[in-house]
């Protein structure tokens, strides 16, 4: 089977030339000399020296790829993440233009046996991966061609097949839009393909670029990067091709968007699988023992003892109230204890037997306590604002610099933070509810502020690209603060592309983040709950004494509380 066939078989010009038309008939004619001209004959003589001729599909790619040299890095990514049955869309940037097709078939071939790539027609010329290849014309839109391939696509899914597409249709370019080389903007049809047989979307993203010569000329005519594929193809020998696979997602978690938002966003989630974030890094320090749990009797002793006017709230067999450390010493270092075993769980936390520093000695603790089972639900920490100037100052300056108009253009502020529900309550829907009645509670007994102020913890079990992507869309940024150590994000160009032609509301981020993660988990729910409250989020900031989490600094104005909010919370 390795006799080397005739010339028609053989890759040339003449393989995807049709001899029917006369355009066709002139390329046959010059065929040997567009072969040596465009580096086709280097390809033919590879074929034939290393046998590929005549080879099945997937031994032609395996083997074809081994003789070039080509190492794939991450590929061993793709066992995991492509879905076992059912259609599957995987879909691809396209940087080099030959090896990336090449490079899926090695690799799906292998773990599902109803894989088909759609391909340009220029790839003809491998005669042997026809029974892999679909065929369109992307540099003609209304070639014949490109209806049959459609169709041979969407019936593909429709029997359960795996679909490999790259929906730029051509190699990646210079954008002078993005300030990069990156794809063109993609076709629809890798959407309407989705939404018509409800495929399941695996986005992989291939790394590298071509020769610079490549991008020269083809900012010259954009036909001499088709035409200098082949050299390009070749110039890959004993090279490696890097590939990063993302999590598999329905793409009827994306119903709400139009054909051509959610075809930008697959190229934004394609993008997106870069690595977005520097300055993001696991806390790797030893955590020392937490510090034994206080004893119960003296906690209910001291809660007990509080005045009328500091226990706010009894409902649902909870007690929430308020006090300084002075008033619930028991109490306080039971907190700090909670504060730490709960914060670890999100790999935050002191490392230290319990979460505790000097600005528990001058801001105030709002509790949530359990009287059946005598467990601390949640607690915040309240500063005043105007106490905390004359005191131990506001904790959130060691992560910005305020400026003199942030808090002069605001009524008085109080500022909350290290808040936390622990971890046997957190299901439970009225932990959060109890907590922020407490609030209001104690809005009530300081009616002067006006303005409340803090951070949103970003825990780092978040990916770096959802962080990044949370900021991007929350933060209005404000002029008179900054943070000490601001986050490095690097979010794709195509992120922004995407942002400046479509909003992005609570909903959908929401929905970006849930497919990005991969445990499926949403937006932190006291995120949620400020946006619900009219917060305004105005800058993120890695707070250097808690694990290096980023924090989202945000306001909230009561005089513009959502009436309902105002009746539940405050009254």
């Amino acid at each position: 089977m390795s006799a080397v066939p005739d010339i028609q078989q053989r890759v040339s010009v003449r393989t995807i030339a049709d001899p029917k038309t006369p355009f066709g008939r002139r390329l046959h004619f010059f065929a040997p000399l567009l072969d040596r001209v465009l580096g086709i004959d280097a390809i033919d003589r590879f074929c034939e020296r290393h046998g590929l001729y005549g080879l099945p599909a997937e031994r032609f790619a395996k083997d074809g790829l081994d003789a070039l040299g080509v190492t794939i890095n991450g590929g061993e990514c793709i066992r995991d993440r492509l879905p076992e049955d059912g259609p599957v869309i995987v879909v691809g940037n396209h940087p080099h233009g030959g090896i990336e097709g090449l490079v899926m078939v090695n690799l799906l071939a292998a773990l599902r046996p109803d894989v088909k790539v759609m391909a340009n027609t220029a790839l003809r010329v491998f005669a042997e991966l026809d029974p892999y290849f679909l065929y369109v014309n992307p540099l003609q839109p209304r070639h014949p061609s490109n209806g049959r391939g459609l169709r041979e696509s969407l019936r593909h899914l429709r029997n359960g097949g795996v679909l490999v597409m790259f929906p730029a249709g051509r190699t990646s370019f210079y954008q002078k839009d993005l300030g990069q080389i990156a794809d063109a903007e993609w076709n629809r049809s890798v959407a309407n393909l989705a939404r018509r047989t409800g495929a399941k979307i695996l986005p992989v993203r291939f790394t590298g670029q071509n020769s610079a010569l490549f991008y020269r000329l083809g900012s010259i005519w954009y036909r001499f990067r088709l035409l200098m594929l082949a050299r390009e193809l070749m110039k890959m020998a004993d090279k490696s091709v890097d590939i990063v696979v993302g999590r598999a997602f329905d793409s009827a978690a994306l119903a709400s968007l139009d054909e051509d938002a959610l075809t930008e966003l697959l190229q934004v989630k394609c993008a997106a699988l870069q690595p977005p974030v520097a300055n993001l890094t696991t806390h790797a320090d030893e955590d020392r023992p937490l510090a034994l749990a206080g004893a119960r009797h003296e906690i209910e002793a001291e809660i007990d003892g509080l005045p009328p006017a500091q226990r706010v709230v009894e409902a649902r067999g909870c007690v929430v109230g308020f006090g300084t450390r002075r008033q619930l010493p028991s109490l306080v270092q039971e907190i700090a204890r909670e504060r730490e075993r709960t914060f670890r769980l999100l790999d935050e936390g002191s490392g230290e037997p319990i979460d505790t520093d000097q600005y528990d000695d001058h801001f105030d603790h709002l509790f949530c306590w359990d009287r059946q089972t005598r467990a601390l639900v949640g607690a915040y920490r309240i500063g005043r604002r105007d106490v905390l100037a004359t005191t131990s100052g506001s904790y959130l300056e060691q992560m910005f610099d305020f400026g003199t108009d942030f808090f002069a253009n605001r009524a008085p502020a109080l500022e909350l933070g290290r808040s936390f529900v622990t971890p046997e309550f957190q299901r439970s829907r009225h932990a959060l509810d109890l907590l922020w009645r407490g609030i209001g509670g104690y809005l009530r007994a300081y009616p002067a502020y006006g303005t409340l102020y803090g951070t949103v913890s970003l825990t780092r079990q978040y990916d770096p690209m959802s962080i990044a992507m949370i900021c991007d869309v929350m933060i209005d940024p404000a002029t008179d603060v900054r943070p000490r150590e601001p986050i490095a994000a690097l979010l794709p160009p195509e992120w922004h592309r995407f942002r400046r032609n479509r909003p992005i509301d609570l909903s959908l981020l929401n929905t970006l983040v849930t497919i990005r993660e991969a445990d499926g988990k949403g937006l932190p729910v006291l995120l949620r709950h400020y946006a619900a409250l009219g917060a305004k989020f105005h800058a993120v900031g890695i707070d250097a004494n808690f694990a290096a989490t980023p924090g989202l600094l945000l306001s909230v104005d009561l005089a513009t509380l959502p009436e309902a909010k105002r009746r539940r919370y405050i009254g």
